[in-house]
């Protein structure tokens, strides 16, 4: 951990000599999702900008969601703890299938909430949002050889 702190510091430094008006930063699940928050937290701690994936899961419940009005509770806490640093997140997503706790009204719900709080947002305190709308294909459409391991003909949930 501290060999990789020192390389990317070491490249923030470089780039904020060389390219001063480019943010650089390490990409990392957010905090009230990830299952390592301190090591998330050490690797952001010198970075200029924070960026996160962020899907608002149940900690406990892998791939179970929470509802979508945690969207505005997370990013409020996310903007505070970043203490002026601009946050930008190049994967948001939320599922709508019924097997990770989700469904299409409880995605669309999480994506108009998505919308608002970026439209109410200055954009300087949240850069972007690359919202992913991740969706399971047609079981028809997925053909599974006879002989397939389970890993193999899994499907996403999305």
């Amino acid at each position: 951990m501290k060999a990789f702190r020192r390389l990317f510091e070491g490249a923030v430094e470089f780039l904020h000599k060389t390219a001063p008006h480019l943010a650089a930063g390490i990409t990392t699940a957010a905090p009230g999702e990830s299952v390592a928050p301190e090591v998330a937290a050490q690797l952001h701690q010198k970075s200029p900008v924070l960026f996160y994936v962020y899907t608002p899961f149940v900690r406990d419940q892998p791939f179970a969601h929470r509802a979508p009005d945690a969207l505005e509770s997370d990013w409020k806490k996310l903007l505070d703890a970043a203490r002026g640093r601009p946050i930008a997140f190049p994967e948001v997503s939320f599922s709508s299938a019924a097997e990770n706790g989700s469904s299409p009204r409880m995605q669309a719900d999480f994506v108009r909430r998505l919308r608002r709080f970026l439209a109410s947002s200055d954009g300087r305190q949240i850069l972007f949002a690359r919202y992913v709308g991740w969706r399971d294909p047609p079981p028809e459409v997925i053909r599974v050889d006879p002989g397939a391991s389970d890993v193999g003909g899994a499907r996403s949930s999305g």
